[in-house]
Parts: structure tokens; C-alpha cells; sequence
């Protein structure tokens, strides 16, 4: 949870309908899943194998993920299943070296995706580089993967995180 860390992270249990429910929750002010999509992402002749994450909106506010140059992924691009990404800093550099990536195409997998915006400098993020990613909106991640669970959810509490965290415990052994 932003302030409460990620909900399943490895599990491959929590559905969508989980999601949905944990919305519900007066304790939680924001949900945003996460799904990871697989693939090399590619620029012109440099490949590299960065983190692919299918988020929403709130995710990055979620992380405390601010943005360096362009925009984020929001909800219209959400709802929309826009071909946008966002690269975090490190794989910008890896990808487009010195040259400004914003409103260039990168392919991820089989998909083109147009870069709107770079985060800044984060460093490491749950044992990961959060420099080294490439955030795509949830519903391609959703559309693209066909898998019928998220992979991990981020949530912010409203005050308590004690409080939060009982019900999230309690609604997910009910449901599980």
C-alpha cells in the first residue's frame, strides 16, 4: 500500500474480482493492480529486457513515482487501452541514449507503444531496479498476457495503516 506496500506480490490468486472488492474498502483511499507483461522491449537496433509493468494511474502515486519529462499513464489511457508507455530512466538511456525519447516508438513483445513520458530516478524498489521498467496502461497488459489474475496490488490507506491492513487481511482470507 503506498504507505501499505503491495498486496500478492508472486501470487496468482488475486483476481480481478479481488480488485474490485478491495475498491469497496472504506479503510483504502486508492487500488491500483499491476500486471507484468513479458517481452523485450526494442528502439531502432538496441534491445534490452527491462521490467514491462500494466499499471493504472494510481499506481504511481501508489510508489510516490514522480514523473522527470512527459506525462503518466492516467486513466484515460487506461479506459482508452492506449499504445502509450512510460520508461523509467534507465532504460530511456539504454534505448535512446542521449536523444529524447518522448513521442517515439518503442516495440514491447509484438506492440508499439509511444513514449509520453520518463520517470525520475527512483533506484531500487522491492530488491528491483524501479529505474529499469517500462509502465504500459493495465488494460493492454490485461488485454495482451489473457491472464485471469493480477500479479501484484498496490493500495494507499485513507489514515490507519493498521486499520487497512486488518480489513485487506480479513476480506482476502474471506474471499481465498
Amino acid at each position: 500500500l503506498g504507505g501499505l506496500g503491495a498486496a500478492g506480490t508472486g501470487h496468482d490468486s488475486l483476481t480481478f474480482d479481488d480488485v474490485d472488492q478491495l475498491k469497496k474498502l472504506t479503510t483504502i483511499m486508492t487500488v491500483a493492480p499491476v500486471l507484468y507483461m513479458p517481452g523485450t522491449a526494442s528502439y531502432g537496433t538496441q534491445e534490452e529486457s527491462p521490467q514491462v509493468l500494466g499499471v493504472v494511474g494510481q499506481f504511481f502515486s501508489n510508489q510516490s513515482i514522480e514523473i522527470e519529462t512527459g506525462r503518466l499513464i492516467d486513466d484515460t489511457d487506461t479506459e482508452g487501452a492506449s499504445t502509450v508507455a512510460v520508461l523509467g530512466p534507465d532504460t530511456a538511456t539504454k534505448l535512446f541514449g542521449s536523444a529524447d525519447p518522448i513521442g517515439k516508438r518503442v516495440k514491447i513483445g509484438e506492440n508499439h507503444f509511444t513514449v509520453i513520458g520518463i520517470t525520475k530516478a527512483l533506484g531500487s524498489q522491492f530488491f528491483q531496479n524501479a529505474d529499469d521498467r517500462i509502465y504500459v496502461p493495465y488494460s493492454i497488459a490485461k488485454n495482451t498476457t489473457q491472464q485471469p489474475y493480477v500479479n501484484f496490488i498496490t493500495m494507499q490507506a485513507v489514515s490507519s495503516f493498521d486499520i487497512a491492513f486488518a480489513d485487506i487481511k480479513s476480506l482476502l482470507r474471506q474471499r481465498h
